[in-house]
C-alpha cells in the first residue's frame, strides 16, 4: 500500500520520526498515564508484512506492559514473530503468512480479542477484563456510542492500566486505502478533541494526531472496501 497524507489537511499537531511532538502533548497527563505514553512510544515497531498489524499491535502492547512492570535496563523486547511463534489462536500465524489461512489474511476483530486474551494469559499477565468494541453504521445508538467511546478515550488518557487496539478503515484517517486496519491508540486529547494514532503501518510517516470525529468515523467504517464493513476495538485493562 502507498499511503500519502497530501489529500488532507494538515494533522493536529503530526509526528516527526522521533515523535517529538507527542511527548511534548504528555504534559496534560497524570504521571503514570505520561509513563504509559512514554513506554507506548518505546515499544512501537511497524508490522513486518503487509498482514502483520495485529502482530506489531499486540507487541507493542505487551512490550510496554511488560517495562511498566518490569526492569526496563535488563528488558529484550518480545518480537512479532515471537509472539506468532508461540501463539497459534485462530491460525494467526498463518493469517499473516504471505499464503494465508485458507486464502484469507489478517484476523477479524473477534480474532484480535481472541489473541488479546491468549497472549496475556501465556504472559501470565493479569488483567480485569479484554472487550471488544463493535460498531457499524447501521446501529440505531450510534450517537450514544460515539459519547462512550470519547469518555473511553478520557479514561485511557489518564490511566496507567488500559490498552486500545484500535481495528478500523485506515484510509479515513490516512487516505488511499481503505480497508480494515489494526493499531494502538496511544493517548487521547480532551482539549483539542484528538486522537493519538501509533499507526504500525511503515508506509505511514509515524504515529499521528487525528480529530475524535475523524478517529470514530474510521471505527465505523461506512466506507471499508476491501473487508467487511464495521470495526471498533478491543480494550485491555489489567490489574495494577
Amino acid at each position: 500500500m502507498t499511503t500519502s497524507f497530501n489529500h488532507f489537511p494538515p494533522m493536529d499537531d503530526p509526528f516527526d520520526s522521533k515523535c517529538a511532538s507527542a511527548k511534548a502533548n504528555t504534559a496534560l497527563l497524570k504521571s503514570h498515564a505520561t509513563n504509559k505514553l512514554k513506554h507506548l512510544l518505546e515499544s512501537y515497531v511497524p508490522q513486518f508484512n503487509p498482514y502483520a498489524c495485529s502482530a506489531a499491535s499486540v507487541a507493542i502492547v505487551i512490550n510496554t506492559i511488560h517495562r511498566l512492570k518490569g526492569d526496563t535496563e535488563n528488558f529484550t523486547p518480545i518480537t512479532q514473530q515471537a509472539l506468532l511463534d508461540r501463539i497459534d489462536a485462530v491460525h494467526w500465524r498463518d493469517r499473516l503468512s504471505a499464503k494465508g489461512h485458507k486464502g484469507r489474511h489478517g484476523v477479524t476483530l473477534a480474532d484480535l480479542q481472541r489473541i488479546c486474551i491468549e497472549v496475556l494469559d501465556a504472559h501470565k499477565i493479569p488483567y480485569e477484563a479484554i472487550d471488544a468494541l463493535y460498531l457499524k453504521e447501521t446501529m440505531p445508538d450510534l450517537n450514544i456510542k460515539k459519547r462512550q467511546v470519547r469518555n473511553k478515550l478520557v479514561q485511557l488518557a489518564t490511566s496507567s492500566n488500559d490498552f486500545i487496539l484500535a481495528y478500523f478503515t485506515q484510509g479515513e484517517l490516512v487516505g488511499e486505502w481503505f480497508g480494515s486496519h489494526v493499531s494502538p491508540i496511544g493517548s487521547f486529547d480532551p482539549e483539542k478533541q484528538t486522537v493519538l494514532m501509533l499507526d504500525v503501518d511503515p508506509e505511514v510517516n509515524g504515529p499521528y494526531w487525528v480529530s475524535f470525529d475523524r478517529f470514530f468515523t474510521s471505527l465505523v467504517g461506512s466506507n471499508n472496501f476491501y473487508h467487511r464493513r464495521g470495526g471498533g476495538w478491543v480494550h485491555i485493562r489489567i490489574k495494577s
